[in-house]
């Protein structure tokens, strides 16, 4: 077995554990699948935090309107605002946050929900760290 250091940035490094009996292409081909995974991982992690703190999107059309503003968009007979409030999502949760940017509704769920959200999103990022070097944890593909 041979341990490698992939390192493309001081954040954007792993171990990688693979054989001798490897061909170049193959492992090349390993690499790129284990880093792609790992930065699908921190995306949805971002994501997943971004939702517990300010909840769902907004529809595309209604993305940086406020809300106190939808009344005069509706009396000018605007379409886009129009559509976009039926495709908004039923409000869901039991808290309400603003958020400055308009972009997310605001709706957040329970405070214990929240918390689960934001624990799966730590250990998400805690498992892809570039810390996971230090403490000799390798990536690994799973038999295919």
């Amino acid at each position: 077995m041979v341990l490698l250091h992939f390192k493309k940035s001081d954040a954007n490094q792993f171990l990688y554990e693979t054989t001798t009996a490897i061909t170049i292409d193959k492992l090349v081909e390993e690499l790129v699948t284990v880093n792609n995974m790992r930065l699908h991982v921190d995306r949805a992690a971002q994501a997943m935090e971004e939702l517990a703190a300010k909840g769902p999107l907004k529809p595309e059309a209604l993305r940086g309107l406020d809300e106190a503003g939808y009344e005069e968009y509706l009396k000018a007979e605007d379409l886009t605002v129009t559509n976009g409030l039926k495709d908004m999502p039923p409000q869901v949760g039991v808290r309400e946050v603003k958020d400055e940017s308009h972009y997310r509704t605001g709706w957040l769920v329970s405070e214990e929900m929240t918390q689960k959200m934001l624990d799966h999103a730590t250990e998400m990022k805690r498992v892809i760290s570039a810390k996971a070097c230090l403490e000799k944890r390798n990536m690994s593909l799973p038999p295919m």
